[in-house]
């Protein structure tokens, strides 16, 4: 046993574990005497760990009490008393329960090492989970654990020192012209006619089409004012504000989608008077009970349609992805770019907050335009000549 002046700890060697020993004792609030020990491979790593503990119980923490579950709760705590939003907060509590907690919550914190995370995270990837939502929990587990840190519990952040792959930007395809106007024609009639018209036309998401009430639809001068956002987090609809300020705005509708919308309320109208149990909350989209439509529902829907009218053979043909809902945002902003419309007024539609984010994500849709342009003013030259 290495031998220090009281107070320094010691430095010891098990032959029974095959492991070095880091050993502090202090005195907890009720003036008991307690030790805390780490076992390491080498004695170098012991004596850091030493060092570590003492300077811990030096700056009052009391981390070794403490688990990853109890630091997770603490922290939701302190976060929703901090005006978080519904959705993120019952998203985030889904995840740090599914996750977190369930695989990692029972461990001490201080005792929480880079290798546990990493294992988790590289376990949770290979059970088919998106990288995006992998890196989520990662996020979470390391905002957690930073918050742990200002509380002086720990010393360092273990998860700031997990790694994963890098993440692909997946290039957006939108639906091309032709096959833009072939959906146009097939969802004549549909009963999600109303929805589809908007999202392809003033590129609002699927969260923001099924939390958009009546209100918010001005008829008369032909606006639509985009307040709210739905999520489905764990079998329940949530709705709140939208990420952003950007993201509270107000859009102007093409002539023939306010026809077909004053339309729509007409047939809906109807469709109360016909439901003896109508659930009213106000929607302007809602499903066939007046109720909240499910985003995943309504994607199978949507995915049903393309199949139909030949489109999601075609893309399959060309090798690109399956269509997916939020593409017809994409396809809106496409067709917005076709026509001349400004980047920055197509920024103001979508609610994005920052110019670049709508450069980053369209810009290579800017090409096409850019052609456009060359070919005009070729045309001009040669009628000049």
């Amino acid at each position: 046993m290495t031998k220090r002046s009281h107070g320094e700890g010691t430095t010891y060697y098990r032959e029974d574990r095959g492991r070095w020993v880091a050993e502090v004792s202090y005195l907890d609030s009720r003036g008991k005497r307690r030790r805390r020990r780490r076992m390491r491979k080498t004695k170098a790593e012991a004596n850091r760990e030493r060092r570590k503990l003492l300077a811990q119980l030096e700056q009052g923490m009391d981390g070794g009490a403490v688990t990853v579950e109890a630091l997770l709760e603490r922290w939701l705590e302190h976060k929703s008393r901090r005006h978080w939003k519904k959705s993120t907060e019952a998203r985030t509590r889904s995840l740090v329960a599914r996750h977190l907690v369930a695989e990692l919550g029972h461990l001490k914190l201080e005792a929480l090492r880079v290798e546990q995370v990493q294992a988790l995270l590289d376990r949770r990837l290979e059970d088919g989970l998106e990288l995006r939502t992998v890196d989520y929990i990662r996020v979470v587990l390391r905002a957690a654990i930073e918050q742990a840190r200002r509380w002086r519990l720990v010393t360092e952040n273990v998860a700031t020192l997990v790694e994963l792959p890098a993440r692909e930007r997946q290039r957006i395809e939108p639906l091309t012209d032709p096959q833009a106007r072939r959906f146009l024609s097939g969802i004549v009639g549909d009963p999600l006619e109303a929805l589809y018209l908007v999202a392809i036309t003033v590129a609002l998401r699927q969260g923001e089409l099924i939390a958009l009430q009546w209100d918010d639809v001005d008829l008369d001068d032909g606006l639509i004012h985009v307040r709210r956002n739905a999520q489905r987090v764990r079998g329940e609809t949530i709705v709140d504000t939208p990420k952003s300020d950007a993201g509270v705005r107000t859009i102007a509708l093409p002539g023939q989608v306010l026809a077909e919308i004053r339309a729509h309320r007409r047939r809906q109208a109807e469709q109360r008077l016909r439901h003896p149990a109508w659930i009213e909350h106000d929607l302007v989209f809602p499903n066939d009970d007046g109720d909240y439509l499910i985003g995943s529902t309504l994607t199978k829907t949507f995915q049903r349609l393309i199949a139909s009218l030949g489109i999601a053979e075609e893309r399959a043909a060309r090798s690109l992805p399956r269509v997916r809902f939020h593409d017809l945002r994409h396809t809106a902003v496409a067709l917005m770019l076709a026509e001349g419309v400004p980047l920055e007024a197509i920024q103001k539609t979508l609610g994005h907050a920052d110019f670049a984010l709508t450069m980053n994500v369209y810009g290579h849709l800017l090409e096409r335009t850019r052609r456009d342009v060359a070919d005009r003013m070729g045309a001009f030259l040669e009628r000049g000549s």
